[in-house]
């Protein structure tokens, strides 16, 4: 090719016909430049080619952690269902008895279930990698990138306040309540075997009132993070939506 355009511009330029050579001499140009286009094109197209590669595989990375960050929660409701349930199982008993042994019977009915907790962490593991790698300029989609910022800002947020209460409140139920329903009667139906810890543990007042005032607590702020979990749990569909969307795309 490239002597067959040689022996052209040799030719117009023995019969000295300069008029034909310019025309020739600018088609080369044009010629070389539209070549450089396409290059550059076809390159760009290339790392476009890539670059969606990555923003695609973040992105369906990001809508496995979604789909466990809702599966999670769906655990998590259901538990504190149940646990809600078992709490009034314990609650109510707790208004009307007075006596020693009625009160820790009670309490240690539901002991194992009112001393455990459930609490949600969002799965960010994709999210934080693409952030680590200074990738998030991948997504191109700029309301799809505040979304995705806006759930995983949640994280920090989610292990504090309502979560924290609960732990706290349930452990603090969980001390207090050893020392009640861990006598030797108890201990024996355990261990089966006779023991040395004391046959029966005196309550007072005092000790009724702060078992009842934890359970309520755990029960109230159980309502409330239920509120916040399904909250959570919408904002994250949505999310996983708009990303099988843009993916689509």
């Amino acid at each position: 090719m490239i002597k067959f355009f040689r022996r052209i511009r040799q030719k117009f330029l023995s019969e000295n016909n300069f008029s034909k050579y310019l025309i020739y001499a600018i088609g080369e140009i044009i010629l070389v430049v539209v070549g450089i286009l396409i290059a550059l094109q076809i390159n760009n197209w290339n790392e476009n080619r890539i670059l969606l590669k990555k923003e695609n595989h973040y992105l369906n990375e990001i809508i496995t952690n979604l789909e466990g960050d809702i599966t999670k929660i769906n655990e998590i409701l259901n538990f504190n269902q149940i646990k809600d349930s078992l709490l009034d199982d314990t609650i109510n008993p707790l208004m009307d008895f007075e006596g020693d042994d009625e009160i820790t019977q009670v309490i240690a009915k539901n002991f194992q279930s009112n001393s455990e907790y459930n609490v949600f962490e969002q799965n960010n593991a994709a999210y934080t990698n693409m952030l680590q790698a200074e990738n998030i300029g991948l997504i191109q989609n700029d309301t799809l990138r505040q979304k995705l910022t806006y759930y995983y800002q949640q994280n920090e947020e989610l292990k504090t306040g309502t979560a924290l209460r609960i732990k706290g409140l349930t452990r603090e139920f969980t001390d207090i309540s050893v020392k009640l329903i861990f006598n030797k009667s108890t201990i024996t139906q355990i261990i089966g075997r006779e023991n040395n810890w004391p046959i029966k543990i005196e309550l007072n007042r005092e000790d009724k009132a702060n078992i009842l005032s934890y359970l309520i607590n755990i029960k109230d702020n159980i309502y409330f993070y239920n509120i916040r979990l399904n909250r959570v749990m919408e904002e994250a569909q949505e999310l996983r939506k708009s990303i099988v969307n843009n993916l689509k795309k």
